[in-house]
């Protein structure tokens, strides 16, 4: 009897371990701790942006991904549209164009090459023997870390001359047990490795506001300019 209900016990052990450990993951940095800065002062200017397509013909032949890289990496497929939206958020140009249209009048250019990819936890198959081997006891201590990685190069471009090139790029760790829910780690992954890429990137176009004003600005009267507030800045809580 008494060791009848040690296993009994034993078992009921295992299933609450087991139970507590599963469908577990998390992402780092994620993207609500992610802050994409404002700009301080407002350039009066319109910009497009385009997507650039990668040159096939200069890749080096690599080792194709597997069927979960691919899966994973068409997570990225809205990534130049979330540009756009933290872009107009950070109040930087008076208006940003995408896609653009042949008739759409710019300012100037934003012509942009966006690279994306997922890198699988090189101990992924030890650590899924381990855990199989150990009747799945093991499962909850144990995580596979996944990266997300976004990177991009930014041409910015007037008429046939170009100003500068920006590059930029956001990686975060993706950490999951055996069991978990792919479609979520997908969705928070690719959503904070973009962001944490466009926060850096926009970083940069704040940091060379000045230049870019002088640039961009149609002649006459941008000697003259005197940089527009953001209001969104100098708003206080609650907009008052």
């Amino acid at each position: 009897m008494r060791s009848y209900l040690l296993r009994i016990g034993g078992i009921a052990i295992v299933i609450v371990f087991l139970a507590s450990g599963c469908a577990g993951q998390r992402v780092r940095p994620t993207a609500e701790s992610i802050i994409v800065p404002k700009a301080p002062v407002l350039i009066p200017v319109t910009i497009g942006i385009a997507q650039v397509e990668p040159d096939r013909n200069s890749r080096k032949k690599v080792e194709g991904p597997t069927d979960l890289d691919l899966k994973l990496a068409g997570g990225f497929s809205d990534v130049v549209h979330d540009f756009k939206k933290y872009l107009d958020e950070s109040g930087l140009f008076q208006m940003v164009l995408y896609p653009m249209r042949p008739d759409d009048r710019v300012d100037g250019t934003i012509a942009l090459l966006v690279k994306t990819k997922v890198k699988s936890d090189g101990w992924a198959i030890p650590k899924a023997v381990v855990t199989g081997a150990g009747y799945f006891i093991p499962e909850p201590v144990i995580y596979y870390n996944d990266r997300f990685e976004a990177q991009c190069s930014l041409n910015f471009i007037k008429g046939r001359r170009h100003l500068k090139t920006y590059t930029g790029e956001g990686a975060i760790v993706a950490s999951h047990k055996l069991l978990y829910y792919p479609d979520q780690l997908r969705h928070d992954g690719t959503e904070a490795a973009g962001k944490l890429l466009w926060a850096n990137i926009i970083e940069q176009l704040i940091s060379d506001g000045t230049f870019l004003a002088h640039e961009l600005m149609p002649n006459p009267g941008r000697d003259q300019y005197l940089p527009i507030p953001n209001q969104s800045l100098m708003l206080g809580p609650g907009g008052q």
